[in-house]
């Protein structure tokens, strides 16, 4: 008799988002954006823009590689439409959008609120520091921006902030010997600033000095860059490794 035997791993959770292409778009993508970034792989999330109540033709073939664990609509499908969702795609959750903030349609109207939370991309960050030699000498940066300057879309997309990405903030003081936050902070912000005091961390004035100090400081990185290493990383025993082709869209030009 042969012994069967398995293997489990670890992975990311698969998320895709289907969002309208309206006059809200880009806010949209903002809080989807940050969101991705949140999470362990979320950078790999798929974005599928919708033509009325239905993802665009050209995206389904995309959607059904995905094989996502959570479809996330921002459009609001009918019973009928969901059940074919469910029958072509099989999600294990497919989550209708419900603002938990009911105001002006900002990025804290958009937040997208996951039934499976994820591995939190800063997670990473402890053993991100172990396994790549670039990231010495301790702590690592992490591009962040100090609460009062104002959002800035290029730092967002590119780097991501945990004031925007992880729903607490300054970074909590046990992971001080890992990374330590690169504000993107303005002198007036900083000169008047009102609210206790300033959280330790190093600062930049606007973005080419971010970028200078990036190109400088060569152990200085985004949530963004966390949120997309798959290699192999020990997590309390459990190896999660690479996790075969994942999909990402170009998302703000395709809601143009």
């Amino acid at each position: 008799m042969l012994d069967a035997s398995g293997f489990a791993r670890a992975r990311p959770i698969r998320v895709a988002f289907l969002v309208p292409d309206d006059e809200y778009a880009h806010t949209l993508l903002d809080a989807v954006i940050a969101n991705c970034h949140s999470r362990w792989g979320g950078r790999y999330s798929l974005i599928v823009p919708c033509e009325g109540r239905q993802p665009r033709t050209a995206y389904l073939p995309w959607l059904d590689l995905f094989d996502a664990d959570i479809i996330y609509s921002y459009v609001d499908m009918n019973e009928e439409e969901v059940a074919r969702i469910h029958e072509h795609f099989g999600p294990s959750y497919f989550v209708r959008h419900t603002p938990q903030y009911q105001g002006q349609r900002d990025k804290r109207y958009f937040r997208p609120e996951l039934p499976l939370p994820g591995l939190t991309s800063l997670a990473v960050a402890p053993q991100y520091g172990k396994a790549h030699p670039p990231s010495a000498p301790q702590p690592m940066l992490i591009v962040d921006r100090l609460a009062g300057e104002p959002d800035n879309r290029f730092v967002n997309d590119n780097f991501g902030s945990p004031l925007d990405a992880l729903g607490f903030w300054p970074l909590p003081d046990h992971l001080s010997d890992v990374v330590r936050p690169l504000y993107l902070a303005s002198d007036e912000l900083r000169a008047n600033w009102r609210s206790g005091r300033i959280p330790p961390g190093d600062f930049v004035a606007d973005v080419p000095a971010l970028l200078t100090t990036m190109a400088r400081k060569r152990n200085t990185f985004g949530l963004a860059q966390f949120a997309a290493d798959l290699e192999a990383v020990e997590l309390g025993g459990l190896i999660a490794p690479n996790n075969g082709p994942l999909f990402a869209v170009g998302a703000r030009s395709a809601c143009a």
